[in-house]
């Protein structure tokens, strides 16, 4: 530094150094007498402006190197979009520990505007309204913990001070709770995000403070200029909207890498593929975030649209064998009215473990947290699969913050029975049926004991472990079940009282997969694939909308002892009056995997010539009808009929696979009619000749005359990422081929491959795309 600039005031407190110090207030006539050009510039953009430390989650700091482009990127962005000028005042309120203090000093002085200092000491809500108000702050950043009460108190006191007009939040998520003090006190916010190997802020999302913004998706908004956001999957390829993915950051603010750690720069700092400049990078930030439906992804174009922040990938954790994303329900919970802050973790071991919220209200009294309670769980029950809903609820003043400003999860308080209203009810069976069914529930799911009232999903069952339950139970009992009972009668009570009413069950068509009372969404219908079930569908029913109703439709002879159908117009038309039966008006919405996309299709023809709406045709990797009318796929063997029918009701499709490759095609055959007999025999098929039948009913079920009529609607069409396993039909989707044949295509890629689509990980990534859809 070559001079120093002060005035009189100033004179003695500038410390000795070697630059020179010019005094404004008796120096004017010496400064008006020196050259008018500016200094030479020293600095260039990739110089290092500065180092700063973050211990990152391992908690071993981390030099971050920042240059003068990415700082000077930042301070010009935010002038701009705050519109700073030299009649401003900004106030530093971060601590100089912290980046955000650079950003709040840097843009003050590119601006020309006042720079207001806090001081060492965190102001008092009430010394905060008067320093605004006697230094005349124009624009103030607070993180959202302390914006919230500070907006409650210039609610409570009159008003905010009246010369603020823009305030400024990041650092963590912004609930709505906040957001709404915002709107009411009519001050424009802009929330913020970016890591500290971004230069600070990355993305912003200005909340109008006239209402015309929806907050409760609390978004982090759009790139700022110079920057670039991916969002992108674990093979690093662009996610669809609506899908989950690691967020990834390139462009002027991307910092140089960490000092002396140049492996974890390679780490973390990777070539950007989507640059055509060689020297540009990304940075992972780890963080995961989807694209929100207003964004829009263009052929050959990454998504640029609003970004929702879902938390840190690091804290996914799994509660009974389901992957769950912490920062997901707590963007849920914070979404709330009476939310301000929210953190969720599991706690717990094995079948014991369970998610827990800590919740820091806004606007309720202190003892009014049953009925909050219970109201967040409706709340969560209209975003979240039930299973991602906490089974705790903790409410505390504050959350524990580590010294750098963040949640510390490692000092939340453990959850307490009573307070948090853990329901622990136990009712021991009361019959010899009841007691048969707790004790085969409570050994499939690995319990100690089962109460005649819980139910067999929510302790951790799925599809897969109630195949194996009502195999066991029927043969206990001497009854023959049928997969869906355990479905419909959930909890050992309501089995025990269906097995007493009645010793056997109708064979059905139809019947829900999720039953939903008092809910205005019309249902989601699944049509079955060509073997002929619809449990396949059974975790994504799990994985929409507590309040979405879902139903499958399984084909004709997959229970009792009807011929199965070979007609695909009986089919469409058997199927249809089914649906009318239990949803005699409003709109359809259908989705069908595979040979199940094309009764789907032709289901969506039938309903719209009865006057129905079709809202949602969704086919999941289905080839196209000119694809099949194309390329007629071959007749199937019985070992490959036999492989499908364990895809569709056993859990080893993939090492089986592998498996039956080494094998000479008798000893395949065997193999699979052993492994078949007894899959079948667990789910309820009996012979499996039987399934053999269906199988080849609908494959030949269409006609060698058929025609495809266009549908003049839009499709969703979903595809898989990993192309090895081909749709059942033998022929792989090709999304151009059903352009011809809808008014609009919608296709997205999923994970997995034809075959695990719908298992998670994946399936959850298909709940995500068409709940999307649903809601639009």
């Amino acid at each position: 530094m070559k001079v120093l600039l002060c005035h009189g005031a100033t004179w003695e407190r500038v410390p000795k150094c070697a630059a020179r110090i010019l005094d404004m207030d008796t120096e004017a006539t010496a400064i008006a007498g020196e050259s008018p050009e500016n200094p030479e510039q020293l600095a260039k953009p990739d110089n290092l402006a500065y180092v700063i430390y973050t211990s990152g989650s391992t908690g071993k700091p981390k030099g971050v190197m920042i240059e003068h482009g990415g700082l000077t990127n930042l301070a010009w962005m935010q002038t701009r979009a705050f519109h700073i000028t030299p009649q401003d005042r900004v106030l530093q309120f971060a601590s100089f520990n912290f980046d955000a203090s650079l950003e709040q000093i840097f843009s003050a002085f590119l601006g020309g505007a006042g720079l207001v200092l806090r001081g060492p000491e965190i102001w008092t809500m009430e010394e905060c309204r008067h320093r605004a108000r006697r230094h005349h702050l124009t624009v103030a950043e607070f993180t959202p913990a302390y914006l919230h009460p500070f907006l409650e108190s210039c609610l409570e006191n009159g008003g905010a001070p009246e010369s603020l007009r823009q305030l400024v939040t990041g650092g963590e998520a912004l609930s709505s709770a906040t957001a709404a003090l915002s709107h009411r006190l009519g001050i424009p916010l802009v929330n913020t995000y970016g890591p500290t190997e971004a230069t600070i802020t990355t993305t912003n999302f200005h909340l109008s403070g006239d209402g015309e913004t929806d907050t409760s998706i609390a978004p982090i908004g759009c790139p700022i200029p110079n920057t670039r956001t991916y969002i992108l999957d674990t093979n690093r390829q662009p996610v669809p909207i609506g899908v989950p993915g690691e967020l990834y950051i390139g462009g002027a603010g991307v910092a140089r890498g960490y000092l002396n750690r140049p492996e974890l720069t390679a780490e973390q700092f990777i070539p950007d593929p989507f640059s055509n400049n060689p020297d540009a990078r990304l940075y992972r930030t780890g963080d995961l975030c989807r694209w929100l439906p207003d964004g829009n992804i263009a052929k050959g174009e990454i998504a640029k649209g609003n970004i929702q922040y879902l938390g840190r990938i690091d804290t996914q954790v799994k509660v009974r064998g389901l992957r769950i994303e912490l920062g997901e329900v707590e963007n849920a919970l914070i979404s709330h009215p009476n939310v301000r802050e929210a953190v969720v973790d599991a706690r717990g071991e094995g079948v014991d473990r369970q998610l827990v919220a800590w919740v820091v209200v806004a606007g309720v009294g202190a003892k009014n947290f049953s009925p909050l309670r219970d109201n967040l769980r409706t709340h969560l029950r209209s975003l979240l699969p039930d299973w991602m809903a906490p089974a705790a609820f903790v409410f505390v003043d504050a959350l524990p913050q580590t010294p750098s400003g963040k949640i510390d999860r490692k000092a939340l308080p453990d959850p307490d029975t009573a307070q948090c209203g853990m329901k622990t009810e136990y009712i021991a069976p009361r019959t010899s049926v009841e007691s048969t069914v707790c004790d085969i529930c409570a050994q499939v799911v690995g319990v100690e004991r089962m109460g005649v009232h819980q139910s067999f999903f929510k302790l951790g069952g799925n599809s897969l472990s109630a195949v194996r339950v009502v195999a066991l139970i029927g043969k206990r009992i001497g009854l023959d079940l049928p997969l869906r009972a355990l479905f419909e009668h959930p909890t050992p009570a309501g089995l025990a009282n269906a097995i007493r009413d009645r010793k056997a069950w109708e064979p059905k068509l139809i019947f829900p997969l999720r039953s939903v009372e008092n809910t205005p969404k019309p249902p989601l219908f699944c049509i079955h694939p060509v073997w002929g079930g619809v449990f396949c569908y059974q975790e994504l029913a799990d994985c929409l909308g507590a309040d979405q109703p879902v139903y499958g439709i399984q084909a004709v002879g997959f229970e009792g002892s009807d011929a199965p159908l070979t007609d695909i117009g009986a089919m469409v038309a058997r199927y249809v009056e089914e649906i009318t039966a239990i949803w005699p008006e409003g709109p359809c919405n259908l989705y069908g995997w595979s040979f199940g996309g094309l009764v789907a299709f032709e289901m969506a023809h039938v309903l719209r010539a009865r006057n129905r709406e079709v809202t949602l045709l969704a086919l999941g990797d289905t080839a196209s009808p000119l694809q099949i009318m194309r390329e007629r796929p071959k007749a199937r063997k019985e070992d490959e009929i036999l492989f499908h029918l364990l895809v569709g009701i056993g859990n080893e499709s993939m090492s089986l696979f592998g498996e039956l490759r080494e094998l000479t095609p008798p000893e395949r055959l065997k193999r699979l009619r052993e492994q078949a007999a007894r899959r079948s025999q667990q789910a309820g098929f009996g012979d499996i000749e039987r399934f053999i039948r269906i199988y080849r009913a609908n494959l030949h079920s269409f006609p060698s005359t058929y025609r495809p009529t266009p549908w003049e609607g839009d499709i969703v069409l979903l595809t898989t990422a990993e192309q090895e396993m081909v749709d059942t039909i033998g022929i792989r989707t090709k999304p151009d081929m059903w352009r011809p044949l809808a008014a609009g295509v919608h296709h997205h890629t999923v994970p997995g491959n034809h075959l695990t689509m719908h298992r998670q990980p994946h399936v959850s990534e298909i709940a995500g795309i068409l709940a999307g859809h649903l809601a639009d």
